[in-house]
């Protein structure tokens, strides 16, 4: 079932027009936990048909409000719920007694307390429902005023604004124009929190295209995915007018996904990074998995299926690299834009750390979109729209090969060893991680694929995980973050030609990223790899990663393609088949360390799914819990508690249901103001107890 879309713009209403009291009522029916998937789905393409006369990317203003997870131009808005809580109460005057109940969102007391003579009726850990129940009286019978462009409009204000006052300011201004159900909305909105009763956004998006769920799973941008599907229905257009399937003459259709389709918009677009398999770090699994000796294997995950029995083991060159314990981040860099260098650090989440790890290097940020559906610039596109590259996005040029060696040479004149060597010393001073990037690479635009981690020049040695962010901030000659760079996803030279990387083999990428990169020291690093043929030679690194204290190992078949959000490990081409990519971690597979610990104290679950809605207990509201250790030796003698750790995941909800039932009748309250005499933590925030 499918929604069909005119492939160019016609005259009609625009979705920005509506009221968002109407994309409330949506919200609520695909919402309704009592009905059925596909239901829902009749009831939305019902609902999009009202809007057939428009392209598809003009509903991009709608859709962001619908799917809010899906939005990467919108930043988070940085308000959680306590201070959400505190601007309500300002707003419409709550009283004392009222904003310590919204505070309390979680505790299914405050939920279901009286106000002014009623019950709230509000859902525990449902924040929304709790902001709708507390201003029911004050919001009154007011008439929708707010439309779709309205509400869009001030959402990317308080994103963009810098402080709180800020944001509470632009929130004084919007809420009191909000009726009851539209406050509900609004908040998951606001923190990107709609839920659908089962129902994904990614399958909603199935209405406007059936590879929708692939497209956005890979660029991992709501925007970008309306954007790509026009384009295609555009084409499909044309082909059925008389023009060719095919498009432009000489234009590659390989797309990231293995099947024939336009070229995706690669730069400053917030891509999903290739994944790895969990094989166990075992000789048999090694051999089964990689080689496909044996087929004997006891494989840890679910995910990495047995492969079946082979008669002969199958011929491969595998690279072996460290497994680097930091950041995965994906490095966009645009050296010759007309503003000025342009360099983009995303998480794999399409979160934009470059504020956070870029330095005092002066990049551009890119212009917010708007909500309009012919706005300015988006935030991950215009960045890009200064440089030769057009706003459709560039196509797949027709050579498979990668810039020759005299070729890069010629941009800089600067060289490397082989292996990833530095052959220029570190300088005296020293630039951001932006800085470092835009230097290092030769030719004009890149997306390079890497872990970034802190380096200590006194250790040699990178720091642990965590520490990222505590050295950013402070960071000096000796400590200094470390950009780990094993693969490149995109490169255009300066002289304008790009080249398809995606369908390169890792071979080859690896040979370019040896030619287009200047390495700085320490800030930035080629991830050296070992070449295997055999399991012990596997085996042996991984020995070697364990003397080490390495987190593990990344074993990647030389031949495979770079694959958007995949962890496909086969895949047929020719009569070879070609592997992928598989990760190896020593301590799975090994008996873990057994704590005893005293369960002391519990935390109410966020949400609905991870509590018991219908219970009034308090232990079937909890979903973490708090553990302590008896002070001194633990002996018999010993009379206090200390809080040690807080645990809640990595457990099932039958598992949990097991554990409310073992402590149900212990559980009773915490009191702050009279906490028991064994006890010795701090007293925890009001939201939490």
């Amino acid at each position: 079932m499918m929604v069909a879309f005119p492939s160019s713009r016609n005259s009609g209403p625009s979705c920005e027009d509506i009221l968002f009291a109407d994309v409330c009522t949506v919200l609520d029916r695909l919402a309704d936990p009592f009905a059925k998937a596909a239901e829902k789905m009749k009831f939305f393409a019902r609902y999009l048909h009202r809007f057939s006369h428009l392209p598809i990317s003009s509903l991009y203003p709608l859709l962001r409000l619908l799917l809010p997870q899906l939005d990467r131009r919108r930043p988070p808005a940085q308000l959680k719920q306590p201070l959400l809580a505190r601007i309500y109460a300002q707003v419409f005057a709550l009283p004392p007694a009222a904003a310590a109940r919204l505070k309390l969102y979680k505790d299914p007391a405050a939920a279901t307390a009286s106000a002014g003579g009623r019950p709230l009726a509000a859902r525990a850990g449902d924040f929304a429902s709790c902001v709708a129940a507390s201003v029911q009286e004050r919001a009154g019978r007011r008439q929708p005023s707010v439309t779709v462009k309205e509400l869009n409009r001030e959402l990317d204000l308080v994103a963009l604004a810098g402080t709180y006052s800020e944001k509470s300011v632009i929130l004084h201004g919007l809420l009191p124009q909000l009726t009851v159900n539209e406050h509900k909305w609004c908040m998951r909105i606001l923190m990107k929190e709609v839920k659908m009763g089962g129902l994904s956004g990614e399958r909603l998006l199935t209405l406007l295209h059936t590879d929708a769920r692939k497209i956005v799973n890979q660029v991992s941008d709501l925007k970008s995915t309306l954007e790509v599907i026009d384009e295609e229905k555009a084409e499909a257009v044309h082909a059925k007018r008389g023009g060719s399937a095919g498009g432009e003459e000489g234009v590659e259709r390989d797309g990231p996904f293995g099947e024939k389709r336009d070229s995706l918009r690669l730069l400053f677009q917030p891509l999903r990074p290739m994944l790895a398999r969990v094989v166990r770090p075992v000789a048999a699994d090694i051999a089964a998995v990689l080689f496909g000796e044996g087929g004997k294997g006891k494989h840890g995950t679910d995910s990495c299926p047995r492969p079946a029995p082979t008669n002969a083991p199958v011929s491969r060159v595998y690279f072996v690299e460290r497994k680097y314990d930091g950041e995965r981040l994906l490095v966009h860099i645009d050296k010759h834009a007309s503003s000025g260098p342009v360099v983009r650090l995303l998480t794999r989440r399409g979160c934009d750390y470059t504020p956070l790890y870029g330095g005092d290097f002066h990049h551009r940020s890119p212009s917010f979109s708007s909500s309009s559906s012919s706005s300015s610039a988006s935030a991950f596109s215009s960045s890009a729209s200064s440089s030769s590259a057009s706003s459709s996005g560039f196509r797949w040029p027709k050579r498979e090969r990668f810039p020759s060696e005299d070729e890069v040479r010629g941009e800089t004149g600067d060289r490397e060893t082989r292996g990833g060597k530095r052959t220029r010393k570190e300088p005296e001073g020293f630039a951001g991680l932006a800085a470092t990037l835009v230097e290092a690479l030769r030719g004009s635009q890149a997306i390079l694929d890497g872990e970034l981690l802190a380096w200590d020049d006194d250790l040699e040695s990178f720091l642990p995980f965590g520490t990222n962010k505590s050295v950013a901030a402070a960071e000096t000659a000796r400590c200094h973050l470390s950009y780990v760079i094993f693969d490149v996803l995109y490169y255009r030279n300066s002289e304008g030609d790009e080249y398809s990387l995606l369908n390169m083999k890792l071979q080859d990428r690896k040979v370019l990223l040896e030619r287009i990169l200047r390495l700085s020291g320490n800030r930035l690093m080629l991830a050296p790899f070992t070449p295997a043929c055999r399991p012990s030679e596997i085996v042996s690194a991984l020995n070697s990663a364990i003397e080490n204290r390495h987190e593990g190992l990344v074993v990647k078949d030389a031949a495979s393609f770079y694959r958007l959000h995949s962890r496909k490990a086969e895949e047929k081409m020719q009569s070879r088949p070609r592997g992928g990519w598989f990760k190896l971690k020593p301590h799975l597979g090994s008996l873990p360390d057994t704590l005893d610990l005293i369960a002391i104290g519990a935390f109410f679950a966020e949400g609905q799914r991870r509590r018991e809605v219908n219970s009034s207990h308090l232990i079937d509201h909890c979903s973490h819990f708090l553990l302590g250790v008896l002070e001194g030796d633990g002996g018999p003698e010993a009379k206090c508690v200390k809080s040690f750790c807080k645990v809640g995941t990595g457990f099932s909800l039958e598992t949990l249901r097991e554990i409310r039932d073992y402590l149900r009748l212990h559980c009773c309250r915490f009191q702050a103001t009279q906490p028991p005499p064994w006890f010795d933590a701090s007293t925890g925030s009001a939201t939490s107890r």
